[in-house]
């Protein structure tokens, strides 16, 4: 008769709530291993913003003063080089189409929203800024804008030219400290150069009115030039005019855009859905990151070495079109 050893050990199948817990175990070490679809990402966006939402919030007030305060002025710039080089683009095929009869040197059509229309140096401010035709927030985020519907520049008539205060370079930050004089050539000076030539204005009256914009309205034959802003800085809370007229005869008159009817503090509200768009993006982008970092499928400096760049111009973009749906001039 065979004996069974006492200190045999003995296999013992494990109960089934011991068996699910390892097959669960199991699961999660594969899951952590596999590639992250987009149903984890998606659980991962779900997770992260219910579990730090304010934290969430305050990270995309952060970043749009950041972008607004900081970035913009690098992009601001960046926008100037590009509108410089085409103004000076057309300044030459003008210049060369003076003598040919089949040419004209002046456009004979309304411009495009976004073309440069002429270069205002202002000095005393140290300005030297591109004027583009148009003073949405876009358009305004790179440019001083010529506000459709009144005067082209240097033209007979009123021409408005529209700045930003405070945000996106902040070109007209320092325009409340230019000097008035009713007698012409005693105020500050603003060179205006167009393709039609260059003209000198002097500023007659600062913080001006509707009303003495409409009185300069009224001499038709006079070049007059209003500079506007917002007041005051970083809140726009009202419009703030410079007006200056010019030192000579105006130049010939050419076709101009029709009022776009908005006025200068009137944000488009239609960039709302590019806005939501972008911060889309820039959480998806930040879930993928963080994702991929937890499930340790590479190096975490691999995985925001790939993914960095990408949140980062989500967020520059959320913040642009943000922007856009702000007053023009602030």
């Amino acid at each position: 008769m065979t004996e069974i050893s006492a200190d045999k050990s003995v296999f013992v199948p494990p109960s089934s709530d011991v068996r699910e817990l390892i097959e669960r175990d199991l699961r999660a070490q594969t899951e952590d291993t596999t590639f992250a679809g987009p149903m984890a990402v998606t659980q991962d966006v779900i997770a992260m913003l219910k579990r730090s939402w304010m934290t969430f919030a305050g990270a995309l007030v952060v970043v749009f003063v950041v972008v607004e305060f900081l970035v913009s002025p690098i992009l601001h710039m960046h926008s100037q080089v590009l509108a410089t080089r085409e103004f000076s683009q057309r300044l030459t095929t003008a210049a060369g189409a003076i003598g040919h009869p089949d040419l004209s040197p002046l456009p004979n059509q309304p411009l495009a929203m976004g073309t440069p229309v002429a270069l205002v140096q202002i000095p005393s401010l140290g300005v030297e800024q591109v004027v583009v035709e148009g003073v949405n927030g876009q358009q305004l985020q790179g440019a001083l804008g010529h506000v459709a519907g009144t005067a082209g520049v240097s033209e007979s008539g009123v021409s408005v030219i529209a700045g930003r205060r405070t945000t996106w370079g902040a070109p007209f930050a320092s325009l409340p400290s230019v000097i008035a004089s009713a007698a012409n050539e005693t105020g500050t000076a603003i060179n205006v150069t167009t393709l039609a030539g260059r003209m000198t204005y002097h500023v007659t009256k600062v913080a001006a009115s509707a009303e003495d914009i409409a009185a300069a309205s009224a001499e038709s034959q006079v070049a007059t030039l209003v500079l506007a802003t917002s007041a005051p800085a970083g809140v726009a809370a009202r419009d703030f005019y410079v007006i200056a007229k010019a030192d000579k005869a105006p130049f010939v008159s050419t076709p101009q855009n029709r009022s776009t009817g908005m006025g200068l503090r009137e944000g488009d509200m239609t960039r709302l859905p590019g806005a939501a768009m972008w911060l889309i993006a820039a959480v998806i982008a930040l879930a993928v990151a963080r994702t991929w970092t937890r499930r340790q499928m590479f190096p975490a400096a691999v995985v925001w070495a790939l993914t960095a760049p990408a949140i980062a111009v989500a967020a520059v973009m959320f913040a642009r079109y943000l922007d856009s749906a702000l007053p023009p001039t602030l």
